[in-house]
């Protein structure tokens, strides 16, 4: 009896010294509301290693961020997996395709929402810049040429950079 009097005791210590103290700081956050970017539900991506735009689907419901990758070959460099593909669009001819290379980072498993099967693709980093958005961002090599995009920028490529209104479209691209 005298260990739950003691408990309830400190109990009552903690509530009382709980609902006294400040609440906790807000941590800061990465954007100051001056400096918000906004994207557009589809916006210009430049890819850096080609220097050539494409268009991009702003998909917030996808995690990771994906390209229409064509001519996919694996190849081995420095005793690393490395792939060799291209971008492929409605706009570029297939003869105006650039090679883009890359060491492999990871194989991922993505699931479809139309089906239960997973699908092991392999995941590349690529330099791309959207406005002012300069990055470095992870691509799972993808199949996309049933989409009207080639390009799906998800939320660990725009997350703590930026707001996303898909309302509007290329809100950050130069030529529209």
């Amino acid at each position: 009896a005298k260990l739950r009097q003691d408990q309830a005791a400190q109990f009552k210590k903690l509530k009382a010294k709980k609902t006294t103290s400040e609440p906790p700081k807000q941590a800061k956050p990465v954007i100051e509301p001056s400096q918000t970017i906004v994207l557009g539900g589809i916006e210009k991506v430049k890819v850096d290693t080609i220097k050539q735009q494409f268009d991009a689907r702003v998909d917030t419901g996808a995690a990771t961020s994906s390209i229409n990758a064509v001519d996919i070959q694996e190849f081995e460099r420095n005793g690393k997996t490395w792939i060799k593909f291209h971008i492929s669009d409605d706009k570029t001819a297939k003869e105006d395709q650039l090679w883009i290379e890359s060491p492999v980072i990871r194989y991922a498993k993505i699931r479809q929402s139309t089906s239960e099967e997973t699908e092991r693709r392999p995941v590349v980093e690529l330099w791309v810049q959207v406005g002012k958005i300069h990055e470095k961002a992870q691509f799972t090599l993808a199949d996309r040429s049933q989409m009207s995009h080639p390009i799906l920028l998800g939320r660990e490529f725009i997350q703590d950079i930026a707001l996303v209104d898909v309302s509007k479209s290329y809100l950050q691209s130069e030529t529209k």
